[in-house]
């Protein structure tokens, strides 16, 4: 009878031991996806904010004459492609219009207060 429960013990011990490297496992893999995620926003975040501001220089260059007004979406782009050059001309397009939108977004509240 103690062997059946020595060895029901030892088999409840490498059980609980499996279990607990499946968890520590599953929670490794857990925690890697949540900081890549977290890193991805951090990069889309200065993305968008570096877009923000070249939309913001390219405004000012057009109003101070410096530009066309055809060349500002150029200008934008070109320091995108700088940037991020692995980046397609479709994600281009709409990371300027996103930017193009909140500046003239930005502008109207600034212009209403």
């Amino acid at each position: 009878m103690d062997s059946f429960l020595e060895a029901s013990g030892q088999t409840l011990m490498a059980v609980a031991l499996i279990a607990a490297t499946l968890l520590a496992a599953w929670l490794a893999q857990a925690a890697r996806a949540y900081l890549q995620t977290r890193t991805d926003l951090a990069k889309y975040n200065a993305l968008f904010q570096s877009a923000y501001d070249y939309a913001r220089a390219a405004q000012q260059l057009y109003e101070s004459g410096q530009i066309s007004k055809d060349a500002r979406y150029q200008y934008v782009a070109d320091l995108i492609r700088q940037q991020y050059p692995a980046m397609t001309d479709d994600k281009v397009r709409q990371i300027i219009e996103t930017s193009v939108a909140t500046l003239k977004i930005a502008n109207d509240l600034t212009a209403t207060n």
